[in-house]
């Protein structure tokens, strides 16, 4: 690069806060007010800097050896940087667009439908388009002299819909039931090491959760409401139904409340069969005993506890209305099958409820009953579980 030797000597201008490199400007001669085409802009150290202050012959080398440099290996990268860059904003739409498998299902040339569907489909495509695209000529137009307006009959649009709808209706209307299905659902859905028939899929009213759950005609608990609809589906699992603590209970009347708690009486006679297993508060019911029903009932019991040979201490005191403990229940029984397992017990009723694992309350919560098992408000509750897991919180 030639330089002129007329011009004035370079003005430097720090770039930043950077020291060891500077970025020197050439200036307009005084003597010339014309610009200096071979004016550019030169990078150097501090110590070029002093050199190419003075106006000598080894600062004229300096110059012209920093003119004709070859570029930067670092320039290089940044410019290679800058054009992948702008390669990829160039090619962003390309490589962002989002394959929609919705779109593509409801697209007439669609992977999902037969070679045939397709044929057919493409056909009507074209019928309409070709009536989409007719002459003006052919466009029936109804002049409304008395309103002064000119109205376009819609005849087409009406037709291009109805000829949609009969197109799209037997693709829309599958046969599920085909061979092929039966044979996917066999080989897939199945495990064959089971020797049972595959399960099936019932389908409940709604799965809404209610505010309370209401005990059906036998007994069992599932939610319902007023007028008997299904909201939700019964448990099955009773692994988790033991587990779990719902707060379901029932209402038992005393002294037999009182003595199931207690562990005496474990079994609880009921004309309804019930499918929860797990945890049951036990709610002794308003009714108050006379004495001699009290004395009847604990003499029965205190037989059949002396001839297991068992010590047991019996209730002093038999409170209604309240809530006095928890049992596990396990198992409801019917009568003959009952019978079958325990040949002497006491219960004679229709369905037998098997308790065990009595737990006794250290306070008895004031609570009104209700019919068959029912669902213990949540405060409550949350109460009696915190006295059971701290009863020595009480006992000071």
């Amino acid at each position: 690069m030639n330089y002129n030797a007329d011009s004035a000597p370079m003005k430097v201008y720090k770039k930043g806060d950077e020291k060891d490199y500077v970025q020197a400007k050439p200036q307009k001669s005084k003597s010339s007010k014309k610009k200096n085409p071979n004016a550019k802009h030169e990078v150097c150290t501090n110590e070029e800097k002093e050199i190419l202050s003075h106006d000598s012959k080894k600062s004229h080398q300096l110059r012209n050896k920093l003119m004709n440099q070859p570029v930067d290996e670092n320039l290089a990268k940044a410019i290679e940087h800058k054009n992948r860059l702008l390669e990829y904003d160039r090619t962003s739409e390309r490589r962002t667009r989002v394959i929609d498998d919705n779109a593509d299902y409801y697209s007439t040339d669609n992977k999902w439908l037969t070679p045939q569907q397709r044929e057919m489909i493409r056909k009507k495509e074209q019928e309409l388009r070709a009536e989409q695209h007719d002459s003006r000529r052919l466009q029936k137009v109804t002049l409304d002299f008395a309103g002064r307006q000119v109205v376009k009959e819609d005849a087409q649009h009406a037709s291009i819909q109805s000829m949609l709808q009969s197109l799209m209706a037997p693709i829309v209307e599958v046969n599920v039931n085909d061979e092929a299905c039966k044979e996917v659902e066999a080989t897939h859905f199945m495990d064959p090491a089971l020797d049972m028939p595959p399960p099936e899929y019932v389908a409940t009213e709604t799965l809404r959760v209610p505010k309370r759950c209401r005990p059906v005609g036998d007994g069992s608990l599932v939610c319902t409401t007023s007028n008997g609809q299904v909201l939700g589906s019964r448990i099955q699992d009773r692994a988790l139904m033991e587990m779990s603590d719902d707060g379901f209970a029932l209402s038992v009347h005393q002294p037999y409340a009182g003595l199931l708690v207690a562990g005496i009486k474990k079994h609880e006679g009921r004309a309804w069969f019930t499918t929860y297993r797990g945890r049951l508060w036990i709610h002794a019911a308003g009714k108050q005993p006379t004495e001699e029903d009290i004395n009847e009932v604990v003499d029965i019991y205190r037989k059949i506890v002396e001839d297991t040979g068992a010590s047991v201490r019996f209730p002093a005191q038999f409170p209604t209305g309240c809530l006095l403990g928890c049992v596990n229940l396990v198992d409801c029984l019917p009568q003959d099958i009952y019978r079958e397992q325990y040949p002497y017990g006491e219960c004679f009723s229709p369905f037998v409820f098997i308790c065990e694992e009595p737990q006794e309350l250290k306070v008895n919560f004031p609570m009104k009953g209700q019919h068959k098992i029912f669902k213990m408000e949540p405060r409550l509750h949350q109460a009696c579980k915190k006295t059971l897991l701290c009863p020595q919180i009480l006992s000071r």
